[in-house]
């Protein structure tokens, strides 16, 4: 049922682009955005009928991703969404404070109204998601949100490194619910970016991004030690 519900979210091919770029932004939208679990396994033969495309574009995109260590293989037709260690967690976490605080920062200081509006749009959806207990949009919302904020930075290779990042923790963000929901952090630090936005207080949304990654790498750290061992 994880497995049916995941690929529901893949969106069939537009014709005209690149089939293999296609289904690779896809996966990467999905992982990134937490449609997947941890240890979920996938298939060619599954991607490639949930987006609508022969088995080779989506062999192809699931080979680029395993070796950008986004996905694994687990024997010869078995690939995996790899589960993070705290080892893991934590060295993601301090890069993640270092570079979405900057980008963050970079952003807060060439706010323009349009992108307030849509932060505040975004937090609205996702506040309602929470409200009735749907975490798959609430993951999607927040990954909107967070990247919304960093690509008003202007800078399209730090952009691009912070998606890597995301592309590794997007699945275990699963973990965070539902017991992030009883706490709302998350929720008040976004409102916090958005207050330090227009206040053009740029060290301001720096700082709530920051206390959001690390409210996050908590109840994370938690989550993955309460886990049972791999097999």
């Amino acid at each position: 049922m994880a497995d049916e519900l995941a690929m529901a979210k893949l969106v069939p091919v537009q014709r005209g682009k690149t089939l293999g770029e296609y289904v690779y932004g896809q996966l990467k939208g999905a992982l990134m955005s937490g449609t997947f679990q941890p240890g979920q396994k996938l298939s060619a033969r599954s991607v490639a009928d949930a987006v609508g495309v022969s088995f080779t574009p989506a062999r192809e995109a699931l080979s680029r991703l395993i070796a950008e260590g986004a996905l694994e293989t687990k024997g010869p037709k078995t690939v995996l969404v790899p589960r993070l260690t705290p080892e893991r967690l934590f060295e993601i976490t301090q890069i993640r404070l270092a570079l979405e605080g900057l980008a963050a920062e970079q952003a807060g200081k060439q706010a323009e109204p349009p992108l307030i509006k849509a932060l505040e749009e975004i937090q609205l959806q996702l506040v309602a998601a929470m409200d009735r207990q749907d975490y798959k949009m609430v993951l999607s919302e927040n990954e909107a949100f967070h990247f919304a904020l960093y690509s008003a930075s202007g800078m399209p290779r730090l952009l691009a490194i912070i998606e890597s990042l995301w592309l590794a923790i997007g699945p275990a963000l699963n973990l965070l619910y539902p017991e992030f929901r009883l706490t709302r952090a998350g929720i008040g630090n976004h409102l916090a970016a958005i207050e330090a936005l227009k206040s053009g207080d740029a060290r301001g949304v720096r700082s709530a991004i920051q206390k959001d990654i690390e409210d996050g790498f908590a109840m994370l750290s938690k989550a993955i030690l309460s886990l049972p061992e791999q097999t």
